[in-house]
């Protein structure tokens, strides 16, 4: 038998590799810089994670237009709903009185037994 001179680093190795998903913290930001247009398409991320992000230039008098315009609507929308609960309560109110004065009425016909 013939020995064998066969050193370690000639021996071939076998690599095992385990695949892990992973973590939620493991994705998060390492650092507290903002990220870069490529990361926040998600070029970095999984494939079938699609973001989209718009960057517009504003007006600031279009855009303060635009507040006053919704402002307004809010407080139409808000009148709006004010005179019809109050036209429903006043329209209660009126019942009730019409109520009462039919009560009073019968009652004074009712002769006393």
């Amino acid at each position: 038998m013939e020995p064998s001179h066969t050193l370690d680093h000639e021996i071939p190795q076998t690599e095992l590799k385990a695949s892990v998903r992973p973590s939620v913290s493991s994705l998060l930001p390492t650092t507290s810089e903002p990220e870069t247009r490529e990361q926040r398409l998600g070029e970095h991320r999984n494939s079938a994670y699609k973001e989209t992000v718009s960057v517009r230039r504003v007006d600031p008098e279009a855009e303060e237009n635009r507040r006053r315009v919704m402002i307004t609507l809010g407080l139409e929308v808000a009148l709006a709903m004010f005179l019809t609960l109050a036209r429903k309560l006043w329209g209660w109110a009126q019942e009730e009185r019409a109520r009462a004065r039919v009560n009073r009425e019968l009652r004074r016909r009712i002769p006393a037994t």
